[in-house]
């Protein structure tokens, strides 16, 4: 008989023990969609497939895609039945914690970045007015100490060959 692949079906204690992994690994620090995020998302599913009480046999594809999957339905959902469920305001579970932070954590990194890229952009702004106010001395200062960044290629050549052909073609 052929042996049959056994499939794991995902529940709330396993979702836990996965968000424990993510919120220790921390995937979130490095950007998006490069090889460093890849490889903690490996790193992490493998860890899950050394636990015996996962049953895991996935690859990093499908920590990133049932973690996606509990960011954007499970913890809307979870919240919203909790909410139906009693008049008052729920206690979160750990479940439903561990969401929370890792949503704020990624938040928080995407939020950096994109400071930094503002300032970046500002300081390059700035540079630029700076430099176009400056007279040639200054400009000849700065191009000397930097190493020759900006000078321009003499032409060497027999213009005025040029220009008499130009001038009898007219």
């Amino acid at each position: 008989m052929a042996s049959q692949k056994i499939t794991m079906k995902w529940n709330d204690e396993k979702d836990i023990i996965m968000l424990r992994k993510i919120m220790v690994r921390d995937p979130f620090q490095f950007k998006a969609r490069t090889q460093q995020r890849g490889n903690v998302w490996k790193e992490i599913a493998a860890e899950l497939q050394r636990c015996p009480a996962m049953n895991f046999q996935g690859d990093a594809r499908a920590i990133r895609d049932r973690w996606n999957i509990l960011k954007y339905k499970g913890l809307k959902n979870k919240i919203r039945k909790k909410r139906l469920s009693s008049g008052v305001s729920p206690e979160h579970t750990e479940g439903v914690k561990l969401i929370e932070d890792l949503i704020n954590k990624e938040r928080d990194v995407e939020a950096t970045k994109e400071e930094k890229e503002e300032a970046k952009k500002v300081s390059d702004g700035n540079e630029m007015r700076k430099w176009s106010l400056e007279t040639f001395r200054e400009t000849k200062k700065r191009v000397d100490k930097t190493g020759g960044e900006g000078s321009r290629k003499k032409w060497r050549g027999n213009h005025n060959i040029f220009k008499r052909e130009s001038r009898e073609g007219d």
